[in-house]
């Protein structure tokens, strides 16, 4: 795929350099070959009659060729008879322009692969690069990856042709050690090595030994390497980055134009760079007086709570009028420094005051702990400042946890005092204090008009956000201003003014009957129902669900249609974050629903189809007419657009056994190759064996030429499994290809075809540089397998550095059930330098079963020796499951380590009985007695508990009574699914007897595809 989307590449870039007019890289009628090699590479440069020869005509139809694009076979037939001759005798021509032409067409002109690749290869050194790359880029589309035909593609990276560039890039893992040492040599144009970088391959592993020529040029005498070789480094997120700090930091010292750019490299490194080494050069940068831009510097600098010099130094500059401003906002950012000072607080106050748009200001003071706090009460009660100002400092004052704390940080006076500006006479400064006392949870005092009055059109557009999130907490209190909210919804004059209160009528007044009157009036009359954010569809309430379903017959025409776009956006929304929560809403079709199912309108009549299919999706009427919209897109005049057959198609994969009545018109409709990928193979794939009459009619598909059709197809027999097996010579003849070899494997194994003859094509497809990685990937497909375990031991084993990552992450990923040869090379690999492959091979431990002996001890050695690999060996022990049972008192004793609790919550849930004295403890999580970090991308600490309490089964029958209770208080549908699941899990009898409807059983698992 990549040598012929090259050489289409190839073909348009020849045209464009040789049939336009080209740029000399010298100018002047006394430039010569000597001075510039490529200066007779120009059309208007005039070849001398030696070089055109006897047969001048020819000679430019080879040179320029006098056509638009119409191939190579074309520009051969302009040289007429022996163009091969002709080709030839050209390719070491004088005019640089000529011999390219020439070596561009040696293929074309049918020229013995071997000899043109001695051309090729002779030309690599070609006096004009634009010679080079030519001939480079050749070889590369015949497969030669070598390193001097690698090198020559990147010194001619600025080479016009975009396909150079791309080619570079694409390239990947053969290209880097070439990148990196051209980039590396100062005696390269810095503009050009520039160029390299800006194409060097992406997704390089930092510990790559390919990059080692970068990691020399850090102590490089020459500062531009240096500087290179550092901004390069940085993309990959090296562990060790210490040099890479020292090279940065020296830019700022030398004054360096990139000096800015190296700041915010040294911002955004990590891990973090030493203090030791940023904060010097960032000073002595700070401390010049005048120096414009400074912020990057700032941001740069290493700093914590340890650093009460360098704050001194910082305070002492802007004591002497350097900088002043730029350092108050700096510290001001970072209250957790030191003590406030009083300057500090007077400058923040002194900025708030001039400038009452900057909120974070007023939040930085309120970090400052009281005298900031204080601070801003001092701002919230001065009457002369703006209105603006005190609302955002009474808005910063919502940062404490309740009104008690409040109320322990100010004297009484003073809280009574903020309390009475409930009647400033400035509206905003009234309504920010209410909302304040309503986030911090007061409940003596009746708000509701001030909390009305800020959703009204004419309120500052701060506090109006600000009131979405303002909800009593008295619940009577939370009625009264639901209820007035509501009557103000249907009184709003402009759409955009109700949309937010739409929203937070649904968020939190659901249940109220006025309530749902006005949403029902703003979906009916007013709001669009598509518009983002109208509705948090995913946390929707039932009782408002219900409604908007009653309403189906209530309304007509659009009003009717907007009805059936809110419940289908529901339902879209539900199965998008959690597909059994449809089954949970679609009970009953709701009254009116079927007689829209033969409405004139097209849009109501396909809408109300779509939504009838989530309470029915089996119904064989439905699926009937599902069917016939999906057919229905590609006829002129239907009414049916693209969207509506789409999403009928993903109804009908929901249909299940209901398609098997339709299967002869599925097969059918096989016959209609312009519509490939067409509906068809992906409802046959639904049935599943029950589609084995289409085998015949799909193995002949599978010579179709569509480049997706092959997958689909494969995809659709896969799913019918072994009943396919007749497929399978087909598969073999039609998959030939190295980029269709996944895709065989797959189809194989599912239909129980011998998958050993893929071997072969396997090993051919791992000896070549550019494919052998893909081809390690994909060789998880053939697993669990000996030999296929012995190519992954072979690349754990070999030098290769990237082979040896791409073996790691598959065997994290797939058991390859040979634990004797893979598990000691594993556990090699946990004490390797490179954080990257520690990593890989600790996760890949969790993954292969069968040897607990060796790699539990391996995991908790790395658990409790290796800081930076605790968290991941501790899920990976809990991968290998009750095999990890030795390792349960060690992973015990970090339920108490905040940092790894949720970790080890979860991988004692996953050992099962034999963890099952740490229940006591993973309760009281669950009750959120015990905190715990929540780890980025993973659950919180009460989501985890809940996990692993049910993977406990029966001996966490003492959670039951809690999980009971946070199931009934709980209005997040998501959250109750996994309650549910969870108490089901420990005790299906006490789930019954609690009325807890019993969780559905999960949707089989379907073939994922890679594509």
């Amino acid at each position: 795929m990549l040598r012929a989307t090259l050489r289409f590449q190839l073909s348009l870039a020849i045209l464009a350099f040789f049939s336009c007019a080209t740029v000399p890289i010298c100018q002047g009628e006394d430039v010569t070959a000597e001075q510039d090699p490529c200066v007779s590479s120009s059309k208007d440069y005039r070849p001398t009659d030696e070089e055109i020869g006897d047969d001048e005509d020819r000679y430019f139809a080879l040179r320029d060729p006098r056509f638009d694009y119409h191939g190579e076979e074309r520009w051969i037939e302009e040289l007429g008879d022996d163009a091969k001759s002709y080709v030839l005798a050209h390719v070491d021509h004088s005019d640089a322009r000529t011999r390219n032409n020439a070596i561009y067409l040696l293929r074309a002109a049918d020229v013995d692969t071997d000899q043109a690749k001695q051309i090729y290869r002779a030309h690599l050194s070609d006096p004009c690069r634009k010679v080079q790359a030519v001939a480079a880029m050749r070889l590369v589309e015949d497969g030669v990856y070598a390193p001097e035909v690698i090198s020559a593609l990147v010194r001619n990276v600025d080479h016009q042709w975009y396909d150079v560039r791309r080619t570079v890039q694409g390239l990947g893992n053969i290209a880097i050690r070439p990148c990196a040492t051209f980039m590396a040599d100062p005696s390269q144009p810095l503009e050009l090595r520039k160029k390299v970088s800006e194409e060097f391959p992406i997704w390089v592993d930092a510990d790559d030994p390919s990059l080692q020529p970068l990691y020399d040029a850090l102590e490089s005498d020459d500062r531009d390497t240096r500087a290179l070789a550092a901004f390069q480094l940085l993309k990959y997120k090296p562990h060790d980055n210490h040099q890479i700090a020292k090279v940065l930091a020296e830019l700022s010292e030398q004054e360096s134009p990139v000096a800015d750019d190296a700041f915010v490299a040294l911002r955004n490194m990590w891990p973090k760079p030493p203090a030791a080494i940023v904060n010097p050069a960032v000073l002595r940068w700070i401390s010049t007086p005048g120096r414009p831009d400074i912020d990057y510097a700032f941001h740069a600098l290493a700093i914590d709570s340890s650093s009460t010099e360098l704050v001194e130094k910082l305070v002492e500059l802007a004591e002497n009028g350097v900088h002043s401003d730029e350092i108050f906002v700096y510290l001001a950012r970072h209250p957790e420094l030191k003590p406030p000072r009083i300057d500090l607080l007077q400058f923040l106050k002194d900025k708030i005051i001039h400038e009452p748009r900057s909120f974070s200001l007023a939040s930085n003071l309120f970090g400052m702990g009281i005298p900031g706090q204080k601070t801003l009460l001092e701002i919230s009660l001065d009457s002369n400042m703006t209105a603006e100002t005190r609302m955002n400092s009474i808005f910063a004052l919502r940062a404490f946890e309740n009104e008690q704390e409040g109320q322990q940080v100010f004297s009484e006076q003073e809280w009574n005092a903020l309390v009475s500006l409930l009647e400033d006479k400035e509206p905003s400064v009234a309504q920010a204090t209410a909302i304040m006392l309503t986030n911090l949870g007061q409940t003596s005092r009746d708000l509701t008009p001030l909390l009305v009055s800020a959703w009204l059109p004419n309120a500052n557009n701060d506090i109006r956000f600000a009131a979405e999130e303002a909800i009593p907490a008295n619940p009577a209190r939370a009625t009264e201003l639901i209820s007035k909210l509501a009557k103000l919804c249907l009184e709003l004059p402009e759409d955009s003014d109700r949309e937010p209160l739409v929203r937070f009528l649904s968020d939190y007044g659901a249940t109220s009957i006025e309530s749902q009157d006005a949403i029902v009036d703003a979906i009916v009359n007013h709001v669009d129902v598509d518009a983002p954010y109208l509705f948090d569809y995913e946390r929707m309430n039932m009782q408002l669900f219900r409604r908007l379903e009653r309403e189906i017959p209530q309304n007509t025409g659009s009003k009717q249609q907007k009805i059936l776009q809110v419940l289908r956006n529901v339902f879209d929304e539900a199965e998008w974050y959690d597909g059994d929560l449809t089954r949970i809403l679609a009970q009953t079709p709701p009254d009116g629903l079927d007689e829209l199912l033969d409405s004139q309108d097209d849009k109501i009549r396909h809408s109300a189809l779509i939504l009838y299919s989530y309470y029915s999706p089996k119904d064989p009427k439905i699926v009937r007419r599902l069917l016939d919209v999906v057919k229905a897109e590609s006829e002129f005049g239907s009414g049916v657009d693209w969207e509506t057959a789409m999403e009928a198609e993903k109804r009908l994969n929901k249909a299940g056994e209901a398609l098997e009545p339709l299967l002869p018109e599925l097969i059918e409709m096989l016959d209609s190759p312009d519509e490939y990928p067409s509906a068809a193979t992906t409802l046959l794939e639904t049935l599943g064996p029950k589609a084995s009459p289409a085998v015949g009619k799909l193995t002949e598909l599978l010579a179709n030429d569509e480049p997706f059709n092959f997958k689909f197809t494969c995809s659709t027999l896969a799913a019918i499994g072994p009943a396919a097996i007749s497929a399978a010579p087909t598969i073999l003849e039609y998959g030939q290809e190295p980029h269709r070899l996944e895709t065989v494997a797959r189809t194989l194994r599912a239909i129980e075809a011998d998958t050993s003859v893929l071997i072969e094509p396997f090993d051919r497809k791992l000896a070549d540089p550019f494919h052998q990685y893909d081809a390690l990937r994909e060789l998880s497909e053939l697993a669990p397998a000996p030999i296929v375990a012995e190519r992954y031991a072979a690349a754990l084993e070999g030098d290769n550095w990237n082979m040896r990552l791409v073996a790691l992450r598959e065997l994290s990923l797939t058991d390859v059930k040979a634990p004797r040869r893979i598990v000691p090379l594993l556990i090699a690999g946990t004490n390797s330098k490179s954080i990257s492959y520690r990593r890989g091979a600790v996760q890949a431990l969790g993954t292969q079963s069968g040897l607990a002996s060796q790699s539990v001890p391996a995991l908790v050695d790395v658990m409790k020796n290796d800081p930076e690999m605790t968290f991941t060996a501790i899920l990976a022990l809990g991968n290998l499951g009750p095999e990890a049972a030795a390792a349960v008192p060690d992973l015990r004793s970090y339920l108490e380590d905040e940092d790894h609790a949720v970790a080890a919550i979860r991988t004692l849930g996953r050992i099962g009985e034999p963890a099952a004295a740490a229940v006591p403890v993973i309760i009281e999580y669950l009750a959120g007695k015990r905190q715990s970090k929540k780890p980025l991308y993973f659950p919180s600490p009460v989501d985890a508990a809940i996990e692993s309490l049910g993977n406990f089964g029966p001996a966490a029958k003492p959670a039951l009574p809690l999980l009971l209770e946070m199931y009934h208080d709980s209005n997040h549908w998501e959250t109750k699914q996994k309650i549910a699941q969870s108490i089901y899990q420990i005790s299906s009898g006490f789930g019954a007897v609690n009325g807890i409807p019993q969780p559905p059983e999960p949707e089989p698992v379907r073939m994922q595809w890679s594509w």
